[in-house]
């Protein structure tokens, strides 16, 4: 029973940290799921927050940025929506504790990795959608990117202004892919170990609809990404 309220206590913190309240608490523990823990999982939640959340995004930069053309409004939604902006965002109202895990999974570090804080904030906006609507989204993501479009702006996480080529090589990637071959680059990743202990990650990143592949290792799988996206911007600029 103690075991029972201290739950809920989390549960409810953790809300007004995220400054909206659910009718529907099950959504939010499902979005709150990593799928080591069992079923259901947050992965079918994370896939629709990301379509909900690039539309919010999109219709934000749209809107404040009326003479931006579809290559600068692209690049600025690709700053807010990479893993490690998605990632921040996460950590600020301290997601990555209340992600339930399966046993080891916590002890392996596999909450502190950019892509799992990512998709359970995906999963918590679509949770955010489910259970309230869009315009729950909306606010939600305003109160927390802090989408600031003008240089001038005050204490903004971002500016959509910048250069291509000052950009992380995985955001110039998918802009580069997009542009190219209309398509996301894709990121599969595996652990490579040795008696027990995780020695680092490899990544391989594909272009879907071609033979493009490259790869990266790295001790963190951040790293593992950015190496294998600048080899094949590399690669594709040849």
């Amino acid at each position: 029973m103690a075991q029972s309220s201290d739950v809920d206590k989390r549960l409810s913190r953790f809300q007004e940290r995220l400054g909206y309240q659910f009718k529907d608490e099950l959504l939010l523990i499902q979005a709150l799921t990593h799928s080591s823990f069992g079923q259901p999982d947050n992965e079918r939640l994370e896939f629709l927050g990301d379509a909900v959340l690039k539309f919010v995004l999109s219709d934000i930069l749209y809107e404040q940025l009326p003479d931006y053309e579809e290559g600068n409004l692209t690049r600025g939604r690709v700053a807010f929506e990479n893993n490690n902006q998605l990632a921040k965002v996460a950590s600020a109202f301290e997601i990555g504790p209340m992600i339930r895990l399966g046993k080891g999974a916590r002890k392996d570090g596999v909450v502190e990795n950019d892509s799992v804080l990512a998709g359970a904030l995906e999963a918590v906006i679509a949770a955010i959608y489910l259970d309230g609507s869009l315009e729950d989204v909306v606010e939600f993501v305003n109160g927390h990117f802090k989408i600031v479009t003008s240089p001038e702006g005050s204490n903004r996480h971002h500016s959509v202004a910048g250069h291509a080529d000052s950009a992380h090589p995985k955001t110039r990637l998918q802009e580069l892919t997009i542009k190219q071959h209309k398509v996301y680059p894709t990121y599969s990743s595996e652990k490579r170990e040795t008696k027990g202990k995780v020695l680092s990650w490899k990544v391989l990143c594909t272009v879907p609809g071609t033979s493009f592949s490259t790869d990266g290792e790295s001790n963190s799988i951040q790293d593992a990404e950015t190496e294998a996206a600048q080899k094949m911007l590399e690669l594709l600029q040849t």
